[in-house]
């Protein structure tokens, strides 16, 4: 149905209507929550279940390490460890050196 510039049809009206009535509520969440989004329960978990996936570091440190006290290993020899982990596992690119610092720091193992 061809309508003239400017004529809105009922369904239109609805979808406009729904926003305004929207934009109120979701402002006064947006300032009661310190003006920042806030992600619902079930993205935030979500999200953390897909960066623990996808990080490959710790991917390899969770499935591949045991921690004992005191027990030491060599930078090579991790490096080394992870390098043939990342190849088994159908990882073409392993993470930096770098990276793979940052991540050990973080979870203590330095």
């Amino acid at each position: 149905m061809l309508r003239a510039a400017g004529e809105r049809g009922e369904c239109e009206g609805d979808i406009i209507t729904g926003i305004l009535n929207w934009f109120p509520a979701g402002l006064a969440q947006y300032y009661a929550n310190g003006n920042r989004l806030v992600p619902p329960k079930k993205v935030s978990q979500e999200t953390a279940n897909l960066r623990t996936v996808s990080d490959t570091v710790e991917m390899y440190l969770v499935t591949e390490c045991t921690f004992e006290e005191g027990a030491k290993i060599s930078r090579t020899a991790f490096r080394e460890m992870l390098e043939k982990w990342c190849e088994e596992e159908g990882i073409r690119y392993p993470p930096p050196a770098r990276k793979v610092a940052i991540i050990l720091k973080r979870a203590r193992c330095h």
